[in-house]
């Protein structure tokens, strides 16, 4: 039986609660409410955007949407939105809205289906995800520049086989978080993702004999992290590593 680990891990810092806004500055991103490298958003885009509100509006009720409600129920188009680019792929992914609704199911077992009336009074606010500061035009793996070519995550065969890889790396697991990484436009390097399925490989294999010493406070390590991160919590990437081969190295 492998020694207890002390999973605690000591922030970098801890950034300040944002004070919450009740209206939404038009000249801003719409959805976080911050300046600087703003798309205009276009027709087509509206009408996505007013698609994925209605459908997080059918279970969801978090702040951002009420800081919204009123600016969507008005003709949007007229108010000339603007987003970033990520910001927008991220509300209106179908794959972050099938997660979002799939964790408010699971900690709402009691809530109503999304289709019944009163279905969007829920009291919970979901937080969006976490994720530590990520170049998407990096390799998702590495984040390192090499002479080997870099590829797009453009199917769904390889995006899951992303998310796959993450179950068994929690620093792989903080940086995409549940991310429509097409969306997202992430990039891989062949080989790093043939190592991360042999490590993955690896882990399975010896699931029989090690499961519970090691996944177990794996996976509370990755707890952890993202209730960190939804509190402001920013970590070194260095420690979490070291966090995470410790604990292997006990399992």
């Amino acid at each position: 039986m492998a020694s207890p680990t002390n999973l605690e891990i000591e922030p970098l810092t801890v950034l300040p609660t944002k004070r919450r806004k009740t209206e939404t500055n038009c000249s801003l991103c719409m959805f976080c409410q911050f300046p600087e490298s703003l798309s205009d958003g276009s027709s087509q885009g509206i009408t996505e955007v007013l698609s994925a509100f209605n459908e997080r509006l059918s279970f969801e009720n978090n702040d951002t949407l009420t800081r919204l409600l009123p600016y969507m129920t008005a003709d949007c188009s007229s108010k000339q939105p603007k987003w970033h680019k990520s910001c927008y792929a991220s509300f209106t992914s179908s794959n972050n809205i099938r997660v979002a609704q799939k964790r408010h199911q699971q900690t709402n077992p009691s809530a109503l289906d999304k289709n019944s009336p009163g279905a969007c009074t829920s009291s919970r606010s979901l937080t969006r995800v976490a994720v530590p500061k990520v170049d998407w035009n990096k390799c998702i793996y590495c984040q390192c520049r090499k002479r080997e070519k870099i590829h797009q995550v453009q199917s769904d065969e390889v995006e899951m086989a992303i998310y796959t890889h993450a179950k068994y790396d929690a620093s792989l697991k903080c940086k995409i978080g549940e991310n429509d990484l097409k969306a997202y436009e992430a990039h891989y390097h062949s080989s790093c993702k043939y190592q991360a399925e042999r490590y993955g490989q690896h882990v399975q294999d010896d699931e029989t004999t090690a499961i519970a010493d090691r996944d177990i406070p794996l996976e509370k390590l990755v707890d952890i992290l993202d209730d960190g991160f939804q509190s402001g919590h920013i970590y070194s990437m260095d420690l979490v590593t070291e966090k995470r081969d410790e604990l292997l190295s006990k399992a």
